[in-house]
């Protein structure tokens, strides 16, 4: 018989508050389903519920939801026909910790029950030999890829489009999300699992851009929602978009730290490119590019964060100092989106 104590009920909320699994769940949103979210959330409520109904001693939220990670690792391993194993997702978060020449893990692995790779290594190099994998990933950028077992690399190649490969994307240092069948499992940051959530919520971006840009029509407004969300998803090393009406002139302001173009509207396919150059992207709230590489400027101020990185206190800095309304969306390496803003003086 199940004994729900106090001190279990509360270790149990601190399980689901460390997952991020809210009320709200089974909505979808921005692009992440029920059917996406609920794989990772099904698999810690079994293991809370097995972890509530036994006697043993309590032990870490962290672990509860690490061993939901290796559930859904595991589970997607086996329904490939291949082995699985805790390692494999230990090795994983050890890959993604690693720094090669001070730069943070970037790239992707895809798992394959058999890997046909472009570029084949004549030893395959094993998932716990993290330093020789990790240096790998060096070349696994845009559609190449690192192709192996679930016990080792073969070589680098393509992944197969019919989605019936595992996808394991490092997106920075200490994170790491998994793919299945075209579906987002989970993302893992600093070794602990949480279910997958879109980098960037629709309705609080929306919600600032009005608070910003007072005239915003609800079409002009989902279009640049569409327009940032791809920056979001398809950055490779963070980014910055300064959004104002006065981007014409701030673009020749910028001159000599900035590319200037001659105006376009930007689709999402161009935002996926021109968001790759290091720096600010410049563009109109009707979704006009004016600039691209941008340094931004702006007087120090008691706003900026120490623990943030010189994209993020750029960006507060130039709001900070700004006399046009404008909103700067700060993307980091990691996949994190804060919305920085100035509304009209």
């Amino acid at each position: 018989m199940a004994v729900f104590t106090k001190q279990k009920r509360a270790f149990a909320s601190r399980v689901l508050s460390l997952a991020h699994i809210t009320s709200d769940l089974g909505q979808n949103a921005a692009g992440i389903t029920p059917e996406q979210t609920g794989i990772f959330a099904e698999k810690l409520t079994d293991r809370l519920a097995q972890h509530l109904t036994t006697s043993q001693a309590l032990g870490h939220p962290d672990e509860i939801c690490r061993s939901a990670g290796y559930d859904v690792l595991g589970e997607a391993l086996r329904d490939m026909g291949l082995t699985s194993s805790a390692n494999l997702f230990v090795d994983l978060c050890i890959i993604a910790s690693q720094l090669y020449e001070e730069e943070a893990s970037l790239g992707s692995l895809t798992i394959l029950a058999e890997a046909s790779p472009v570029i084949s290594l004549h030893d395959p190099i094993p998932y716990d030999d993290v330093r020789g994998v990790r240096k790998l990933l060096e070349i696994a950028h845009g559609d190449l890829h690192l192709l192996g077992s679930s016990t080792e690399v073969a070589g680098l190649g393509y992944p197969p489009g019919d989605h019936t490969a595992l996808t394991v994307e490092f997106l920075g240092h200490g994170v790491w999300q998994l793919r299945h069948r075209g579906n987002l499992l989970m993302r893992v940051s600093g070794g602990l699992p949480q279910y997958p959530h879109p980098p960037l919520e629709e309705q609080s971006f929306k919600k600032v851009a009005r608070y910003v840009f007072t005239d915003l029509d609800p079409h002009t407004l989902s279009r640049l929602f569409s327009l940032i969300n791809t920056a979001a998803l398809t950055h490779e090393r963070g980014t910055n978009i300064l959004i104002t009406p006065d981007a014409a002139h701030e673009v020749v302001r910028l001159a000599a730290q900035c590319t200037l173009v001659e105006p376009f509207a930007v689709t999402e396919q161009l935002m996926s490119g021109i968001i790759q150059v290091d720096g600010t992207v410049i563009i109109s709230p009707d979704g006009v590019c004016y600039g691209i590489g941008a340094i931004l400027d702006g007087l120090v101020t008691d706003e900026g964060n120490p623990t943030r990185g010189g994209r993020y206190n750029s960006a507060v800095m130039y709001c900070a100092n700004s006399s046009a309304p404008c909103l700067i969306v700060v993307i980091s390496q990691d996949g994190m989106v804060d919305l920085i803003s100035s509304p009209a003086s």
